[in-house]
């Protein structure tokens, strides 16, 4: 049995990505902010904290190694008992165009969603239940 099917063609998009970031669901990460920095040497580039607790971390390794971690229960619009241990962060030069590519595929894809944190962002699931979050800093005007 093949791995894939061979009759697949190549599609070429306008879409055009400047890296993917996986964050990771850590039970402390205070604990994961100590691991990544001391024993493994990445720098620490963003952190958010409520109530003077951590509850995500963004890191750097070298040019391309950028990984994030976030709590367990920092998970936002989620059913009862549902749970996401990685979510891939794709960030393209034009999410807007991401969007409408996925929409041309078929997808059902919903509306654009601007951030607490900034972004302007697409969430889909993998035909394996993973999680894809699409991105791109957004642009705030003053009213």
């Amino acid at each position: 049995m093949p791995l894939y099917d061979e009759k697949v063609e190549l599609v070429y998009t306008s879409m055009k990505f400047q890296s993917m970031v996986p964050m990771l669901a850590v039970a402390d990460v205070g604990r994961s902010i100590h691991f990544y920095t001391q024993t493994l040497g990445f720098q620490l580039m963003g952190l958010l904290e409520n109530g003077g607790q951590p509850f995500w971390a963004r890191f750097k390794a070298d040019e391309a190694v950028e990984l994030m971690v976030t709590t367990r229960d920092a998970s936002d619009n989620r059913a009862e008992g549902e749970f996401r241990d990685v979510i891939l962060y794709f960030y393209p030069e034009s999410v807007e165009r991401v969007r409408a590519h996925l929409i041309d595929s078929g997808m059902v894809v919903g509306k654009t969603v601007v951030t607490f944190y900034g972004t302007n962002e697409i969430r889909i699931t993998d035909p394996d239940g993973y999680e894809l979050c699409f991105g791109e800093s957004a642009e705030f005007r003053e009213a």
